[in-house]
């Protein structure tokens, strides 16, 4: 399903027809044109929305974690929009926004509503797409989606290394709790905590993306990765250790009272 809308979009007259790279200019990813499909630049787009799609799904594990990440996420794409003159963007990424914010405040912790696999699928096919029609600036958009896609990257990693799957459709089907979020909840988080730190994570690293031009943009965003990826590891070190320990203290707590005079 993911693959036939990304399709869809990809056999539109919406192209990927370059990428802007700090300090060298823009990348043309119009090779070669079959009709309204552009090799290689609409391939990379299909390659981009399903990543997209994933990496959103992946961070609603806890009440109102997507949709508040979206919002943001959507805001940075309207001021990018306004800076660029891209209408399409402008248009989407508020509309987008303003529903959000109307489902958040039911979706909020303790959440009444959810959105649902359909709901998650749905928002990260949006979001990607708004993405792609501000291609001017589509490295300030992946510097925008850092977190969930690293913390995509890190658990289907992790899970790969693992687990030792057969094939990507075994891969694709293992649960865990090795997400962000579980990391925080496993360090005694509340529902409430953990979308306000992950949504300022959002806005922090999105406004470097926008604020930052040239070579001090590709700066940022190497040392973003950088920063994102050790905070991941740290978060993970810390938790699996809070679970050993509780772990050890739940087994002393079930031994007999007979056991530590046993031979």
């Amino acid at each position: 399903g993911q693959l036939l809308a990304a399709s869809v979009i990809a056999l539109s007259p919406i192209n990927m027809n370059n990428i802007n790279i700090p300090m060298d200019g823009f990348v043309n990813l119009e090779w070669y044109t079959f009709g309204l499909f552009v090799f290689p630049g609409d391939l990379i787009m299909i390659l981009w929305i399903l990543l997209c799609i994933n990496a959103i799904k992946f961070i609603n594990g806890s009440d109102g974690l997507m949709e508040g990440n979206a919002i943001i996420i959507c805001l940075l794409f309207f001021v990018l929009g306004i800076r660029t003159g891209a209408e399409m963007t402008i248009l989407l990424s508020l509309v987008l926004a303003g529903g959000l914010a109307g489902f958040l405040f039911y979706n909020f912790p303790p959440a009444k509503i959810f959105s649902g696999s359909t709901g998650k699928t749905a928002l990260g096919f949006l979001i990607a797409v708004i993405a792609i029609l501000n291609d001017t600036k589509f490295a300030a958009s992946i510097m925008i989606l850092t977190l969930p896609m690293m913390d995509l990257f890190f658990v289907v990693g992790k899970r790969y290394f693992l687990h030792k799957p057969k094939g990507f459709l075994d891969l694709i089907k293992i649960n865990d709790t090795n997400h962000l979020h579980h990391q925080l909840i496993s360090l005694g988080f509340s529902s409430r905590r953990v979308l306000l730190v992950e949504i300022s994570i959002t806005l922090l690293i999105g406004l470097f993306a926008i604020l930052t031009t040239g070579a001090m943009n590709l700066f940022f965003f190497i040392l973003l990765i950088f920063l994102t990826v050790i905070g991941i590891l740290t978060l993970h070190v810390l938790a699996t250790k809070k679970q050993q320990l509780e772990e050890e203290k739940q087994d002393e707590e079930t031994e007999s009272p007979e056991s530590k005079y046993s031979y």
